[in-house]
């Protein structure tokens, strides 16, 4: 079978997931084997100093090749003319099976969309994403003493401070007042607590948390920690946080609400991962029917800084 690649970058952790899905699946439409290639900054994911290949091999397997196999297809250059073969580009892939997408698409609003066809995703995820051994061992141990027996809801929640990927959009046309949006989280979660309920939150961000621990209290359960504002946020600079420890604590977080009884979400590659996994999951959505709206007309820069003004009005933003 020919290989190929598809090439991961600077994006986030479950947007190069989506990526990476996106590409077997146009691989096994085409009779080809597709490698991940993430090259960059592999030195500042390295576990402890541990250099084991490039990035993706931080956190997972490869699955019918071997990172040599990936170096010897590398592209010479990152775009245009390339070695032995030609690495598969985000446009060429077009997240088949992944986003329902909102026409027409707009550079801020491109992945407004949620996941569909996802028990097909989700076979995908089992047979080509595989994490490393010590981090399963780790997500398994955790679901075994905190999770297992007991009704859980899963409520993933990102911290302030995203200007550039549809949040704002999705919340100034909900009318939130708040970002996050915590009434509309705090509701969504109501309608599924019962008396023997836990609420298991993966969020990045320690404002998050503290907000929820004092509704709810030793009913919540955070088994990854967090930055102050979020790691994405402008002004977190990560909280002085790794991208390895980052990312496995996000991998984390991912999996274990995965294994919840109900998934409670908002607009995040992380949420239409989780929802892939769990194709069989409750999942509610705080923003509804909100992501059908037609954004042909945004965002135009006037009603950016709009937005942008909005938001800067709420003290969860800091």
């Amino acid at each position: 079978m020919r290989k190929t690649l598809v090439r991961l970058d600077r994006f986030g952790l479950f947007f190069n997931l989506a990526r990476y899905v996106s590409g077997v699946a146009w691989g096994q439409a085409r009779g080809k084997l597709v490698m991940p290639w993430w090259p960059r900054n592999v030195s500042r994911y390295a576990a402890e100093g541990k250099f084991l290949g490039d990035v993706w091999d931080q956190f997972f397997e490869r699955i019918d090749h071997t990172w040599a196999d990936a170096v010897a297809c590398r592209p010479i250059v990152s775009y245009g003319r390339t070695g032995n073969c030609c690495p598969i580009s985000l446009k060429s892939c077009k997240f088949p099976d992944w986003y329902e997408r909102i026409k027409p698409v707009n550079d801020a609003s491109h992945m407004l969309g949620i996941p569909r066809r996802t028990q097909g995703v989700k076979q995908l995820i089992d047979k080509w994403v595989v994490l490393r051994p010590e981090i399963q061992e780790t997500i398994d141990t955790l679901h075994r003493v905190h999770m297992a027996g007991r009704h859980v809801i899963g409520l993933h929640v990102r911290g302030p401070g995203r200007y550039h990927d549809g949040t704002l959009l999705l919340n100034w046309r909900c009318k939130y007042d708040s970002l996050p949006p915590y009434a509309e989280y705090t509701r969504l979660v109501a309608k599924h607590m019962r008396d023997d309920s836990v609420v298991l939150l993966g969020t990045d961000a320690g404002c998050v948390q503290e907000h929820f621990r004092a509704r709810w209290g030793d009913r919540l359960l955070c088994l990854a920690p967090q930055v102050p504002l979020g790691e994405a946020h402008e002004q977190s600079g990560h909280g002085g946080k790794d991208p390895y420890c980052l990312g496995v604590q996000a991998l984390i977080d991912a999996y274990l609400l995965a294994r919840a009884d109900v998934f409670v979400h908002g607009h995040s590659n992380m949420s239409n991962y989780i929802i892939c996994m769990a194709p069989n999951t409750r999942s509610e959505d705080i923003y509804g029917s909100a992501r059908d709206v037609d954004f042909s007309q945004l965002p135009e820069p006037a009603d950016v800084d709009i937005i942008k003004k909005w938001v800067a009005n709420d003290p969860t933003v800091g």
